[in-house]
Protein backbone atom coordinates (compact mmCIF):
# COMPACT_ATOMS: atom_id res chain seq x y z
CA UNK A 1 0.00 0.00 0.00
CA UNK A 2 1.56 3.29 -1.03
CA UNK A 3 1.56 6.25 1.32
CA UNK A 4 -0.54 9.28 0.42
CA UNK A 5 2.02 12.04 -0.29
CA UNK A 6 0.19 14.27 2.21
CA UNK A 7 0.75 11.65 4.92
CA UNK A 8 4.49 11.42 4.27
CA UNK A 9 6.37 13.49 6.84
CA UNK A 10 9.28 13.75 4.39
CA UNK A 11 7.11 15.91 2.10
CA UNK A 12 6.66 18.62 4.76
CA UNK A 13 8.87 21.61 4.03
CA UNK A 14 8.28 23.64 7.17
CA UNK A 15 6.50 22.35 10.29
CA UNK A 16 4.09 24.52 12.28
CA UNK A 17 5.68 23.44 15.57
CA UNK A 18 8.16 20.86 16.86
CA UNK A 19 8.37 19.72 20.50
CA UNK A 20 9.74 16.92 22.64
CA UNK A 21 6.78 15.35 24.50
CA UNK A 22 7.13 12.13 26.47
CA UNK A 23 10.75 11.75 25.27
CA UNK A 24 9.54 11.68 21.67
CA UNK A 25 9.88 14.41 19.11
CA UNK A 26 6.45 15.59 17.91
CA UNK A 27 6.18 17.41 14.57
CA UNK A 28 2.96 19.36 13.94
CA UNK A 29 1.51 20.48 10.61
CA UNK A 30 -2.00 21.55 9.56
CA UNK A 31 -3.98 19.76 12.27
CA UNK A 32 -1.84 16.62 12.24
CA UNK A 33 1.35 15.40 13.87
CA UNK A 34 4.00 12.72 13.63
CA UNK A 35 6.03 11.15 16.46
CA UNK A 36 9.70 10.25 16.29
CA UNK A 37 10.97 7.71 18.78
CA UNK A 38 14.65 6.90 19.24
CA UNK A 39 13.90 3.61 21.00
CA UNK A 40 13.08 0.28 19.33
CA UNK A 41 10.29 -0.41 16.87
CA UNK A 42 9.22 1.89 14.08
CA UNK A 43 11.02 5.17 14.71
CA UNK A 44 8.47 7.41 12.96
CA UNK A 45 4.74 7.11 13.64
CA UNK A 46 1.79 9.01 12.19
CA UNK A 47 0.21 11.09 11.01
CA UNK A 48 -2.24 11.44 13.91
CA UNK A 49 -4.96 14.08 14.19
CA UNK A 50 -4.30 16.76 16.82
CA UNK A 51 -8.06 16.93 17.60
CA UNK A 52 -8.11 13.22 18.53
CA UNK A 53 -5.28 13.57 21.07
CA UNK A 54 -5.77 17.14 22.31
CA UNK A 55 -9.36 18.08 21.30
CA UNK A 56 -9.25 21.70 22.53
CA UNK A 57 -6.36 22.72 20.29
CA UNK A 58 -6.59 24.61 16.97
CA UNK A 59 -5.24 23.13 13.74
CA UNK A 60 -2.29 25.55 13.59
CA UNK A 61 0.20 25.57 16.46
CA UNK A 62 3.17 27.90 16.86
CA UNK A 63 5.05 25.98 19.56
CA UNK A 64 4.72 23.58 22.47
CA UNK A 65 6.72 22.18 25.35
CA UNK A 66 6.36 19.62 28.13
CA UNK A 67 7.45 20.49 31.65
CA UNK A 68 9.70 17.59 32.73
CA UNK A 69 8.62 17.82 36.40
CA UNK A 70 4.82 18.12 36.20
CA UNK A 71 4.37 16.59 32.72
CA UNK A 72 2.09 19.52 31.89
CA UNK A 73 2.11 20.25 28.15
CA UNK A 74 1.85 23.87 27.01
CA UNK A 75 0.61 24.61 23.48
CA UNK A 76 0.80 28.05 21.88
CA UNK A 77 -1.12 29.42 18.90
CA UNK A 78 -1.20 33.13 18.13
CA UNK A 79 -1.91 35.08 21.33
CA UNK A 80 -3.34 32.02 23.12
CA UNK A 81 -2.04 29.18 25.28
CA UNK A 82 -3.56 25.82 26.32
CA UNK A 83 -2.19 23.67 29.16
CA UNK A 84 -2.88 19.94 29.15
CA UNK A 85 -2.44 17.73 32.23
CA UNK A 86 -3.25 14.25 30.98
CA UNK A 87 -6.63 14.64 29.25
CA UNK A 88 -7.75 17.74 31.19
CA UNK A 89 -7.12 21.16 29.68
CA UNK A 90 -6.85 24.71 30.94
CA UNK A 91 -7.46 27.30 28.26
CA UNK A 92 -7.44 28.87 25.87
CA UNK A 93 -5.91 31.73 27.85
CA UNK A 94 -4.44 34.91 26.48
CA UNK A 95 -0.67 35.41 26.56
CA UNK A 96 -1.31 38.46 28.78
CA UNK A 97 -2.15 36.01 31.59
CA UNK A 98 1.46 34.80 31.39
CA UNK A 99 2.76 38.35 31.51
CA UNK A 100 3.51 38.64 27.78
CA UNK A 101 2.27 41.97 26.43
CA UNK A 102 0.72 42.87 23.07
CA UNK A 103 4.18 43.23 21.51
CA UNK A 104 4.39 39.40 21.58
CA UNK A 105 2.27 38.27 18.62
CA UNK A 106 3.16 34.59 19.06
CA UNK A 107 5.48 32.27 20.97
CA UNK A 108 7.77 30.71 18.38
CA UNK A 109 9.61 28.32 20.65
CA UNK A 110 10.35 27.06 24.14
CA UNK A 111 13.39 25.57 25.86
CA UNK A 112 12.75 23.88 29.25
CA UNK A 113 15.43 24.59 31.85
CA UNK A 114 16.15 23.18 35.31
CA UNK A 115 13.97 24.04 38.30
CA UNK A 116 10.67 24.49 36.49
CA UNK A 117 11.91 27.36 34.33
CA UNK A 118 11.40 27.67 30.57
CA UNK A 119 12.77 30.09 28.00
CA UNK A 120 9.91 31.36 25.81
CA UNK A 121 10.89 32.85 22.43
CA UNK A 122 9.21 35.40 20.22
CA UNK A 123 10.96 36.97 17.23
CA UNK A 124 14.42 38.04 18.39
CA UNK A 125 13.83 37.94 22.15
CA UNK A 126 13.17 35.42 24.89
CA UNK A 127 11.73 35.55 28.41
CA UNK A 128 12.18 33.35 31.48
CA UNK A 129 8.91 31.61 32.35
CA UNK A 130 8.10 29.98 35.70
CA UNK A 131 5.94 26.87 35.20
CA UNK A 132 4.69 26.91 38.81
CA UNK A 133 3.42 30.51 38.82
CA UNK A 134 2.74 30.42 35.03
CA UNK A 135 4.24 33.89 34.70
CA UNK A 136 7.20 35.33 32.82
CA UNK A 137 9.72 37.51 34.60
CA UNK A 138 9.05 40.87 32.89
CA UNK A 139 12.65 41.97 33.51
CA UNK A 140 14.05 38.88 31.79
CA UNK A 141 13.50 39.93 28.14
CA UNK A 142 16.82 39.15 26.43
CA UNK A 143 17.98 39.35 22.80
CA UNK A 144 18.38 35.81 21.42
CA UNK A 145 21.88 36.44 20.02
CA UNK A 146 23.12 37.48 23.46
CA UNK A 147 22.71 33.94 24.82
CA UNK A 148 22.71 31.92 21.59
CA UNK A 149 25.31 33.44 19.26
CA UNK A 150 25.38 32.07 15.73
CA UNK A 151 21.71 31.08 15.38
CA UNK A 152 19.57 32.73 12.65
CA UNK A 153 17.51 35.72 13.73
CA UNK A 154 14.34 34.83 11.77
CA UNK A 155 13.37 31.52 13.39
CA UNK A 156 10.03 29.74 13.37
CA UNK A 157 10.60 26.63 15.55
CA UNK A 158 12.76 26.49 18.66
CA UNK A 159 12.70 23.30 20.70
CA UNK A 160 14.75 21.05 22.93
CA UNK A 161 15.55 17.47 21.92
CA UNK A 162 17.87 15.05 23.71
CA UNK A 163 19.30 17.82 25.91
CA UNK A 164 20.20 20.11 22.99
CA UNK A 165 18.49 23.23 21.66
CA UNK A 166 17.35 23.44 18.04
CA UNK A 167 16.65 26.67 16.15
CA UNK A 168 14.87 26.25 12.79
CA UNK A 169 14.81 28.52 9.78
CA UNK A 170 13.21 27.22 6.59
CA UNK A 171 14.12 23.56 6.19
CA UNK A 172 17.30 23.88 8.26
CA UNK A 173 18.12 23.65 11.95
CA UNK A 174 20.98 25.02 14.01
CA UNK A 175 21.76 22.70 16.94
CA UNK A 176 23.17 24.32 20.06
CA UNK A 177 25.00 22.49 22.82
CA UNK A 178 25.78 23.97 26.21
CA UNK A 179 29.04 23.46 28.09
CA UNK A 180 29.97 25.38 31.22
CA UNK A 181 27.00 27.69 30.58
CA UNK A 182 28.40 28.61 27.17
CA UNK A 183 26.04 27.96 24.23
CA UNK A 184 27.62 27.04 20.92
CA UNK A 185 26.24 25.95 17.54
CA UNK A 186 27.67 22.44 17.03
CA UNK A 187 25.74 21.34 13.93
CA UNK A 188 23.65 22.75 11.08
CA UNK A 189 21.42 20.33 9.16
CA UNK A 190 18.11 19.57 7.46
CA UNK A 191 15.06 18.77 9.58
CA UNK A 192 13.92 16.06 7.14
CA UNK A 193 17.23 14.41 6.23
CA UNK A 194 19.15 14.73 9.49
CA UNK A 195 16.47 14.57 12.19
CA UNK A 196 13.88 12.39 10.44
CA UNK A 197 16.30 10.33 8.34
CA UNK A 198 14.31 10.95 5.15
CA UNK A 199 15.85 9.75 1.87
CA UNK A 200 17.68 12.48 -0.05
CA UNK A 201 16.28 11.63 -3.49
Amino acid sequence: MSLDPADDVCNVNIFDAIAEIGNRLHLFKDGRYWRLSKSGGRPLQGPFFIKNTWPALPRKLDSAFEDPLTKKIFFFSGRQVWVYTGSSVLGPRRLDKLGLGPEVAQVTGALPRAGGKVLLFSRQSFWRFDVKTQKVDPRSATPVDQMFPGVPMSMHDIFQYQEKAYFCQGRFFWRVSSQNEVNQVDYVGYVTFDLLQCPED
